[in-house]
């Protein structure tokens, strides 16, 4: 059986549709067990990040963090 121009691209409408829908919701599924798997505490674990700094501790941080960078030594 043969399509019409008109079945045809109502056909390419509908399957780009659908192909964009299922690609939407599988990113959704991905990013959702990313985020399951992937934290702060493991980033630390892994060396991603070296340190998790509390907002309070993070002034004093930096502070110490730029002495000790301009005396060239390490604490």
């Amino acid at each position: 059986v043969s399509a019409s121009g008109t079945d045809r691209a109502t056909l390419t409408a509908e399957r780009d549709e659908l192909r964009s829908s299922v690609r939407v919701e599988k990113l959704g599924e991905v990013a959702a067990e990313f985020d399951r798997v992937h934290n702060i505490e493991r980033a630390v674990q892994v060396g991603s990040v070296d340190a998790i700094i509390r907002a309070a501790e993070l002034r004093p941080r930096i502070i110490d963090a730029i002495e000790t960078g301009l005396n060239g030594t390490r604490r």
